[in-house]
């Protein structure tokens, strides 16, 4: 997903390239970037051309081993219909890996989390912040508050506020903790093939020592997105 902010002057991408049986999803700052999973390198170029508010988007995947080229695109695009091309972009690197993809996986190829683009932004900035520390606790639940007000339906911005919370009621404020079983509930409920969501109920789970629980919670995550770290060393 690309998306861009204009008042705090950044261009922003997330995409998402299946690797195996996994996913990478890869942050984009400024103008350019670079991230690479196992062999294959994704390289996103982001340019604004005339008139005011298009965008060039330029995207590469390249094969590390040989330097070759499997796939390039350029796409013309104003800033509101970036969302659109990540599902084109999704669907071509998959097949340019030729990737073995779960059902699940399969399904969600070009998932769009939310089709807001100022939510998007907001979660993007959310993303930044350090929810362990107060400052950048209170920031983030702030960011992600506004996001779900732009979209009710924004999970991943839920299951992100699952965890924000968590971290604060950790910190010396119990009462955040059942707040944040609200979010994760809520997530799940609006994408259950979210994986972000059952990992931020495993971690609550194991604040309350419900050890069987939060490993199942952790196990549908990871059946969701083999490739999920956090669910990985947290099991």
């Amino acid at each position: 997903v690309l998306t861009q902010s204009r008042r705090h002057g950044y261009i922003a991408a997330l995409l998402q390239i299946p690797g195996g049986n996994s996913y990478a999803y890869f942050p984009l700052t400024r103008t350019a970037g670079t991230a690479a999973s196992g062999t294959w390198t994704g390289n996103l170029t982001v340019n604004e051309t005339y008139p005011a508010g298009t965008y060039l988007i330029g995207v590469e995947l390249t094969d590390v081993r040989t330097g070759q080229t499997l796939w390039s695109e350029q796409y013309d695009r104003r800033i509101d219909d970036v969302f659109a091309v990540q599902g084109d972009v999704a669907r071509n690197v998959s097949s340019a890996l030729q990737a073995t993809l779960t059902p699940v996986e399969a399904g969600r190829v070009g998932h769009v989390a939310t089709r807001n683009t100022e939510a998007y932004q907001l979660y993007l900035r959310a993303l930044s912040e350090k929810p362990y520390l107060r400052a950048g606790n209170v920031a983030q639940t702030a960011l992600l508050k506004q996001a779900i007000q732009l979209d009710t339906a924004f999970a991943a911005a839920y299951a992100m506020l699952a965890r924000t919370l968590m971290f604060r009621a950790v910190a010396g404020e119990p009462a955040y903790l059942d707040s944040g079983f609200v979010a994760a509930r809520r997530a799940i409920a609006l994408d259950p093939d979210e994986a972000l969501g059952y990992f931020a109920m495993g971690d609550l789970l194991s604040n309350l020592e419900k050890y069987s629980e939060a490993r199942r919670s952790y196990l549908r995550a990871l059946e969701l997105n083999p490739g999920h770290v956090g669910a990985m060393a947290d099991l």
